[in-house]
């Protein structure tokens, strides 16, 4: 798939979502183009991008908190389970070599912010933070704080993108060129510009998003603008376009052309949180009129989410949709012992590591075969506990995230479950009737009951369906053998 495009498309392509404007300050009627348009080289696709030549910068790790910045330990760049993580790489643009402490207290603000908010505070483990220090000959960028001063910087950010001043754009390849300098390809990138003024935009199909550093509003944005790039939410807020919307129903999970009752009859998009009262993410859903930039005929799930308006918490079709992106990307174990699709003997004991959800926790199953192991939820396995007798060729951890936020099972069993899978090697014990791992008097007992009463079941050895002279050799072979193998 093509995500950027030559001269010509960019005229009628926008790529990038802007922002609402400044907190206290109302909208301005005569910036009603809410879109970025980047003139990109021709028909680069995402794996060209990805595959990039980092221009060379420095490279730094943050702490997942954001409370400390420490230069990258070489040995981090081998680290495998690091790679099962959303990286998350920030760029700076218009900073002096003298002004890097600037730039890297503003990304630790928006790294904080970011986590302060839900769903990204519980799955703040799930990301991988880098900070890429990009040296600027000049201080600033191009058009702050007015329109028509002119700067040359590594990114080429500027305000005034698409004829609005917050419209805060970035050269995407540049960008990305830079984040390539971290360990792992990035998943996602945030250009900071250094500038005190207000703008951001959000590049969906680039995942790469902006804002001003050092604005009062710089880590908000930063959060608004990830809804955007990492997430493909759209604008909640109900200007800078038609006013009345057109037709078609539009991509992203927080907006929709469907009323209420029809979403309910039709089961579209946000149909399972209509009714829902969460203050916590931004009160009662609905279909609320007016989002996407216009002011009817779409509808946004609730009254003022952080996709509308800064300061205010992600609505649930949103925290969902944050969810299921940060799933597309990772998954929830990070490694096992031993290693996945190896074989195993029955006094084997199998672990999983998992990623950490803060406050919360991944529901464990081990599987014997096709059976669930009951009460066994821990993230080790003790093969020599479970009793082989019955035979079973495989043994499986299953994870699975029950995130209440997450309502769509589709979702949840396509990209929320994991299972890892092992060989069992040894045949079972079938003669350890009692369980203990030791065929001894007891077990004699248990097949004396079962020979006399020709049981189906406990003493069958051969798998007939009944206990007679057939299984007594079977049990006697292993029971002069005083255990199992």
């Amino acid at each position: 798939m093509r995500y950027a495009v030559g001269f010509a498309a960019a005229l009628t392509s926008p790529l990038a979502f802007a922002l609402p404007p400044e907190p206290g300050k109302p909208h301005n009627p005569a910036e009603h183009n809410e879109s970025c348009i980047m003139i990109e080289p021709a028909f680069i696709d995402r794996g060209e991008l990805d595959d990039l030549a980092p221009i060379p910068a420095p490279v730094y790790r943050l702490n997942i908190r954001g409370e400390t910045v420490e230069a990258l330990d070489p040995v981090f760049r081998d680290r495998g389970a690091a790679n099962n993580r959303i990286n998350l790489v920030f760029v700076g643009d218009g900073y002096l070599s003298t002004q890097l402490g600037q730039y890297a207290a503003d990304v630790q603000s928006g790294t904080a912010r970011l986590f302060a908010y839900e769903p990204f505070k519980t799955y703040q483990n799930f990301f991988a933070i880098f900070r890429v220090d990009v040296v600027s000959t000049v201080s600033g960028v191009t058009n702050d704080p007015t329109q028509g001063i002119n700067r040359t910087t590594p990114l080429q950010m500027n305000f005034w993108c698409g004829g609005t001043e917050r419209a805060l754009c970035v050269n995407t390849t540049r960008a990305r060129q830079y984040a390539n300098n971290a360990p792992f390809p990035p998943d996602q990138v945030l250009a900071v510009a250094n500038s005190f003024k207000y703008g951001g935009v959000g590049y969906p199909s680039l995942d790469v998003g902006t804002y001003a550093g050092s604005n009062s509003a710089a880590p908000e944005v930063a959060v608004h603008e990830l809804g955007h790039s990492f997430a493909d939410l759209a604008d909640e807020y109900d200007y800078g376009g038609p006013a009345t919307h057109a037709a078609s129903e539009p991509a992203p999970a927080d907006v929709s052309i469907y009323s209420k009752a029809q979403m309910l009859s039709q089961s579209r998009k946000w149909f399972r949180w209509l009714g829902v009262n969460d203050p916590a993410f931004d009160g009662l859903h609905d279909t609320f009129e007016g989002a996407d930039y216009s002011l009817y005929g779409i509808y946004r799930p609730t009254n003022n989410s952080m996709m509308r308006s800064l300061y205010r918490p992600f609505n649930l079709p949103s925290a969902e949709q944050i969810i299921a992106s940060i799933y597309k990307v990772v998954k929830p174990i990070d490694s096992v012992t031993p290693a996945e699709l190896t074989f195993v003997d029955r006094l084997t004991v199998l672990n999983a590591t998992l990623i950490q959800l803060v406050g919360g926790a991944h529901k464990v199953e081990w599987l014997v075969g096709t059976q669930v192991v009951a009460g066994q939820s821990a993230t080790s396995f003790d093969l020599a506990t479970f009793n082989f007798r019955k035979g079973a060729g495989t043994v499986r951890c299953r994870v699975i995230d029950e995130s209440p936020w997450v309502r769509n099972p589709t979702t949840r069993s396509t990209f929320m479950t994991q299972e890892k899978k092992w060989y069992i090697s040894i045949a079972p014990c079938l003669a350890d009737l009692s369980g203990d791992r030791i065929v001894d008097d007891a077990d004699f007992a248990l097949f004396a009951i079962a020979y006399d009463e020709l049981m189906t079941d406990a003493g069958d050895m051969n798998g007939d369906g009944v206990t007679d002279d057939s299984d007594f050799s079977v049990f006697a072979s292993q029971y002069d053998a005083i255990g199992c193998p």
